[in-house]
């Protein structure tokens, strides 16, 4: 879920109420969030905290943080932040029952604008770190790349590291959103992408939580 550009009209600490409302009503036990200011990291926490943390939040300077819903039997170990991307990235072990995989988070930047570089560097960084992992791999995010934008960057990333675009494989008519799931094969060997589809999202106010759609799936990982 990328809130870029969410609840303009609201203060921040409706914004995280509002954020931490929308994800513990989807059900959702891993939450992956893309550009979100080291400010608005502390507002989540507090609305987290105040409600008696219902989620693990792993993530030091915000950008890319990771959550995870406490009683999901869901554990996490952050290894990093800050490989690639114009803002921290996170990458964090999971483990559920026996199976342990990596989550990379990712916001690769926005290519375009005047002194804005490509985001190729941030795939090819992405894929270094893919490709150092000793378990399978499960990467989401904002990537930046599609057919209107920065096209090579994620067939690059995907040729460099092994990973299989989830997208196209759910969905009969890929839109070629910049948000995007991919999986090395090693977690598609046990895992099934059961739903992959575009939600919505709306604040307390009535206006949409982003100017990014957030992106559900539904995995089953024995």
């Amino acid at each position: 879920m990328n809130v870029h550009g969410m609840g303009a009209d609201q203060t921040w600490t409706q914004n995280g109420q509002d954020i931490i409302s929308y994800i513990s009503a989807s059900g959702a036990d891993i939450v992956a969030l893309q550009e979100l200011s080291a400010g608005a990291l502390t507002q989540i926490q507090d609305v987290n905290s105040g409600l008696g943390a219902l989620y693990d939040i792993y993530s030091s300077a915000g950008g890319s943080p990771v959550l995870i819903r406490r009683g999901s039997g869901l554990t996490g170990i952050l290894l990093a932040e800050s490989f690639g991307g114009c803002e921290p990235s996170t990458a964090i072990i999971i483990q559920t029952g026996l199976t342990l995989f990596t989550l990379y988070n990712n916001h690769f930047c926005f290519p375009g604008g005047t002194g804005v570089r490509s985001n190729q560097g941030d795939g090819q960084a992405l894929a270094t770190a893919i490709n150092g992992s000793s378990t399978p791999v499960l990467a989401v995010g904002d990537f930046n790349s599609s057919a209107r934008i920065n096209p090579d960057t994620l067939p690059l990333l995907i040729s460099m590291s092994g990973l299989t675009d989830l997208w196209p494989l759910v969905n009969a008519a890929p839109q070629g959103d910049v948000i995007r799931m991919l999986a090395t094969d090693g977690f598609l060997q046990s895992a099934v992408v059961e739903l992959y589809y575009q939600d919505q999202c709306f604040t307390t106010s009535g206006g949409p939580c982003s100017d990014h759609s957030p992106f559900r799936a539904q995995l089953f990982i024995p």
